[in-house]
């Protein structure tokens, strides 16, 4: 099936309604239903396909971090843009940098701020089940003093309206009293989910939007927290396309969307529509990704090495002659010898004390020891 981007699959347009504003509707215990759209297999299907191809790209170092901070920048542009938020290209950068990979911590500065960065983005501080500290820590980053205050960002206390631009009220959010029931039983609903990864993920993104939880940062914080659910879930390479851009394209209709699945609770238009951007997201980025990709030049055995180098610490050429079957020492020292000029491992030593290692390309970036959650 070919989709055209021009006129997807759905046409969205008719997914409106008629009489505003809308109103967050209470649901504690959350429990939503699903009406799968047969048309969404074969999206799903290709997103998968587009995953696995870019987890199989082997890149350089630096060519990998330049893409992926390329990447990460456009997201966060997209992402404050809508907001009518006119970062600075400094926040930009510091936003791009900071989620880039599982991992990084940059931009720490003094101050009580600086133990809640560390804490989550040490390690795989994302990783389920989550928790309402977890998404409040990741507001707290997300927000726009990203944590530097040192005071903790709370639940709104105020009501809040989604007003459009036209001075028009569309939408109505969650009672600030039934905020943290509601978000905790969002929380809660994600360990049991009966649905798919995208699936998943879109509902989560509709309710946190639909509560709002906070009192600004609430549209950028909801996508970050959609696309790394999608990471959690299984699309690992989900964080190398631009997802936001492709969501964000139509301001108004990612709008409508949302209010009209508030409205009628039915989620599958709004699922279709991330699912189709979030496909066009994967093929540009396994078209950009491709023209860096190294494995088309490789043998089996160099790809061999990298898949394992990926996995474990250092290692030596016999370690590497152990894992192949064939290659006397001195042809697996070659091909080591080629992967490191390529950027793709690192060694270091002399002769038979000489080690290797997969070249991390965010290392400068983790210099600061994390902080113990």
């Amino acid at each position: 099936m070919i989709i055209d981007y021009n006129n997807k699959i759905i046409e969205y347009s008719k997914y409106r309604v008629t009489e505003y504003p809308v109103r967050h509707r209470a649901k504690v215990p959350f429990n939503p239903s699903f009406r799968l759209n047969i048309k969404y297999r074969t999206v799903i299907s290709r997103i998968r396909e587009a995953d696995t191809a870019l987890g199989r790209m082997i890149l350089g170092a630096a060519d990998y971090r330049d893409l992926v901070i390329r990447t990460y920048s456009a997201q966060a542009h997209w992402s404050v843009n809508i907001e009518g938020n006119d970062l600075p290209i400094r926040e930009i950068d510091r936003l791009a940098v900071l989620f880039a990979p599982d991992g990084i911590r940059q931009g720490l500065e003094e101050g009580a701020g600086t133990d809640r960065l560390r804490s989550y983005t040490a390690g795989n501080g994302f990783g389920l089940p989550w928790d309402l500290r977890l998404v409040m820590g990741l507001h707290s980053l997300l927000a726009d003093d990203g944590g530097r205050s040192g005071e903790a960002v709370g639940f709104r206390t105020g009501e809040t309206s989604f007003i459009g631009r036209d001075g028009f009220e569309y939408f109505t959010a969650c009672h600030p009293h039934a905020i943290k029931d509601e978000l905790e039983g969002l929380i809660n609903w994600l360990r049991y989910s009966p649905f798919d990864e995208l699936i998943t993920s879109v509902i989560f993104f509709h309710e946190f939007e639909s509560i709002h939880p906070f009192r600004n940062s609430n549209g950028r914080t909801g996508r970050m927290l959609l696309r790394i659910l999608l990471r959690e879930f299984g699309l690992k390479n989900s964080r190398l396309c631009m997802v936001e851009r492709e969501l964000l394209r139509d301001p108004g209709m990612y709008y409508s969307l949302l209010i009209y699945t508030e409205a009628t609770l039915d989620y599958c238009p709004l699922v279709m529509y991330v699912a189709e951007s979030l496909l066009k997201a994967y093929e540009d980025a396994v078209a950009v990704f491709s023209e860096k990709d190294l494995a088309p030049g490789m043998d089996d055995d160099m790809i061999a090495i990298v898949a394992k180098a990926r996995t474990v610490g250092g290692f030596s050429a016999g370690d590497a002659a152990r894992w192949l079957s064939g290659p006397g020492g001195q042809t697996v020292r070659n091909k080591l010898n080629l992967l490191a000029e390529a950027d793709v491992l690192e060694k270091s030593g002399n002769t038979r004390s000489q080690r290797f290692c997969f070249k991390d390309p965010f290392r400068d970036l983790k210099s600061v020891p994390a902080a113990p959650v």
